[in-house]
């Protein structure tokens, strides 16, 4: 299967330098699939587009997609699914944080569900071996958990752990390929 990492940043330099090795450790695991990164930059003004450039020379994988302007997390992704399935055709989309929020080791856990017939994967902070960042304060975990709890009650769906959750995976086939990502605002 083809996978594609999308990972949406904004002066995240330090931090796309530290995740990149680790995701190609994590795809070394998995040799029978094809991983692409693809970096969604907001014109960061820490050089984080040039980092990425340098370490496309190592890493193969890794693809630089500018943004104009920073316009915004929702925009990014946005953006970074369209060209994704325009220009690179994957089997599923991921969508991870350049902040190191996203531990790259859980990757496995996706590609198993995904291996078993999943459409959609998230990485849940309120399951299991999930956990909310140390360094969140009480604000922002009431927030994320609050948002999740709401969703739940309002969608009536139960068997989502985590609706606020950036970490998860789509499949294009029948599902992404069918939402008109230019109507999305976000």
């Amino acid at each position: 299967m083809k996978f594609l990492i999308c990972v949406a940043s904004y002066n995240e330099k330090e931090n796309i330098s530290k995740l990149i090795p680790l995701l190609d450790a994590q795809f070394k695991k998995f040799p029978k699939h094809a991983f692409t990164v693809l970096v969604i930059d907001g014109n960061s003004p820490d050089g984080t587009g040039a980092e990425v450039l340098r370490l496309a020379k190592t890493y193969k994988f890794l693809k630089l997609l500018p943004e104009k302007e920073k316009a915004g997390l929702g925009a990014a992704y946005m953006f970074g699914f369209a060209t994704a399935m325009e220009e690179y055709s994957p089997d599923y989309i991921f969508e991870m944080d350049a902040d190191m929020q996203h531990d790259p080791k859980d990757l496995g856990k996706f590609i198993k569900a995904i291996e078993g017939g999943a459409d959609y994967v998230i990485g849940s902070r309120f399951v299991k071996d999930g956990s909310i960042p140390k360094k969140w304060g009480l604000y922002r975990k009431s927030l994320s958990i609050g948002g999740s709890y709401f969703a739940k009650i309002c969608l009536w769906i139960f068997a989502v752990n985590d609706f606020t959750s950036g970490y998860k995976a789509t499949r294009v086939k029948g599902y992404l390929d069918k939402v008109d990502l230019n109507t999305i605002r976000s």
